[in-house]
């Protein structure tokens, strides 16, 4: 895929996985202040980078400002957010990470626009 087009997806993936977090930190609930779009698998698992259940909207703290953040402590952030989602969320986002699947950008976008259901 383009560089172009991955900066645009990215852009469209982090507005959408802050609007479903309804523009709120999922770990501290703070609603104000810098918003971040975090992937629980990185960006570079091409399966993940924009599956939108891969993301959650941390503040800028939980994110990568805090002793105790989603960048400077991966275990304790990996155990906060299981609390939170489940282990549900988390077998089915692994499902989808062991597909390996490159995604392409058309059906991409159409995902991230509402347009399919489907990832």
């Amino acid at each position: 895929m383009l560089k172009s087009h991955d900066k645009k997806l990215l852009a469209l993936w982090s507005i959408k996985v802050k609007e479903n977090a309804d523009f709120t930190c999922e770990l501290c609930g703070k609603k104000s202040g810098t918003l971040n779009a975090h992937h629980y698998y990185g960006r570079k698992n091409r399966s993940t980078r924009y599956y939108l259940p891969n993301g959650i909207c941390l503040c800028y703290t939980c994110h990568k400002g805090g002793t105790l953040s989603a960048h400077e402590s991966p275990e304790w952030f990996r155990k906060e957010i299981l609390k939170i989602r489940g282990n549900l969320w988390l077998k089915g986002l692994t499902n989808v990470w062991n597909k390996f699947i490159k995604p392409v950008y058309e059906i991409v976008l159409a995902y991230l626009n509402g347009e399919r259901n489907d990832y």
